[in-house]
């Protein structure tokens, strides 16, 4: 019987911040508006017995309109300067999903390197909620990670309220197995389980609330802040990727991939059963997703390069870092697509990972995840705290 486990919010931002800057604005309205009245020669003069008395004034108009100018500029320089605060950007949430299965501990070290990119490189301008859809096996596996003393995720502050919600649906997987059976006439092999399927079905897990969601495979890590992949999201496609079409690293439309996704699989699943005698054989999650794209590619939409650097998709024939940097000069992302076989993390056994050539391009960045600790990681997030306070991480285990 799967734990829940529910850390409390526990806000430590200044709940009176928000408000001081609204008085501040409205403040500088009233010395607008009354400066407005005085140069029209009316103003409105409150007493303390409640009543206000109407009486002209003769004012010296050059001076006054020198000083209405000046209210209008500081009106201007407050409003631009309080764009950046939390008020505004209170419903912005980026979402960031995983999706694991089982319980190797090489597997689990991965996951915890690539989360921890995550959190570094959190949104500066929005909350951040990251989801984990796992089966048993790895939502018990990930316990220790989210809990234990050696992350203390749970004492974290950020800038913006960060959140992590866990799922385990393991009660789901059957059905999802028939579903990709009888839907696409998969058949299941040792290569690819069920768990690599788990982010199609992202939709029939996360809060309808959710729009759009950043996949990414556990052995993705974010060079840079989210906020700028998310201003890349699409309303009106089913999923975006890099050129490469590979399906690590993902935006998901979380409400058209619940309405089109399936139905789609099942129209090109059809057409090939009308014209194959044998309707059952193997495809992936990323040949379905490439199948969409062949088929219907006005439903798919495509990621800036930057968040399209894939080892396994042809990152491999850049040989040397002279032609990874000419071919990538900017990198949101990295994929190492798997350890070559290897149960370990891949980030820290995977050859681009330990080939000396690579130093400075796929050997330092996974180099600089794997051993940056959690301690500094929590300062890291605490330092970019608006006046030093910050918002508590949620951990919603269940």
């Amino acid at each position: 019987m799967p734990v829940s486990v529910d850390v409390a919010n526990s806000n430590t931002q200044s709940p009176a911040r928000g408000s001081r800057y609204i008085a501040i604005l409205i403040s500088s309205s009233v010395l607008f508006l009354t400066a407005t009245q005085i140069i029209h020669g009316l103003y409105i003069s409150p007493d303390f017995l409640g009543t206000s008395q109407f009486f002209p004034y003769d004012p010296k108009e050059k001076l006054l309109q020198e000083r209405l100018k000046d209210l209008e500029q500081s009106q201007s320089t407050l409003m631009q300067s309080t764009e950046h605060l939390d008020v505004p950007f209170a419903r912005e949430c980026v979402h960031v999903m995983f999706a694991l299965s089982g319980n190797h501990s090489g597997f689990l070290s991965e996951f915890a390197i690539s989360l921890k990119s995550v959190l570094l490189n959190a949104p500066l301008d929005s909350n951040m909620t990251i989801h984990i859809v796992a089966d048993n096996a790895a939502h018990i596996g990930i316990w220790p990670i989210l809990f234990s003393n050696q992350t203390q995720l749970f004492t974290f502050t950020s800038r913006n309220q960060i959140s992590i919600k866990t799922y385990n649906v393991e009660s789901k997987i059957n059905g999802w197995r028939n579903m990709v059976k009888d839907s696409a006439g998969v058949v299941f092999e040792s290569v690819h389980t069920i768990g690599a399927y788990f982010r199609l079905f992202a939709h029939e897990v996360l809060p309808k609330s959710t729009n759009h969601v950043i996949y990414m495979d556990s052995d993705v890590a974010v060079l840079v802040n989210l906020q700028e992949i998310w201003s890349y999201r699409n309303c009106s496609t089913i999923f975006q990727w890099g050129k490469t079409r590979c399906s690590g690293f993902l935006m998901m439309n979380v409400p058209i991939f619940r309405e089109k996704f399936w139905n789609l699989i099942r129209k090109i699943n059809d057409r090939y059963a009308l014209s194959n005698s044998s309707l059952n054989y193997f495809k992936d999650d990323q040949m379905l997703l490439r199948e969409v794209y062949d088929k219907y590619p006005d439903y798919v939409s495509i990621l800036p390069d930057a968040w399209d650097t894939h080892f396994s998709e042809g990152v491999w024939r850049w040989n040397n870092e002279e032609l990874v940097l000419k071919n990538r000069p900017e990198a949101g992302v990295i994929h190492l697509n798997g350890g070559g076989g290897s149960k370990e993390s891949a980030f820290e056994v995977h050859a681009v990972v330990t080939d000396q050539n690579f130093d400075k391009t796929w050997g330092i960045v996974s180099r600089y995840y794997a051993t940056y600790n959690w301690a500094w990681t929590k300062y890291h997030l605490k330092s970019q705290a608006r006046d030093g306070r910050g918002f508590q991480i949620v951990i919603d285990y269940n």
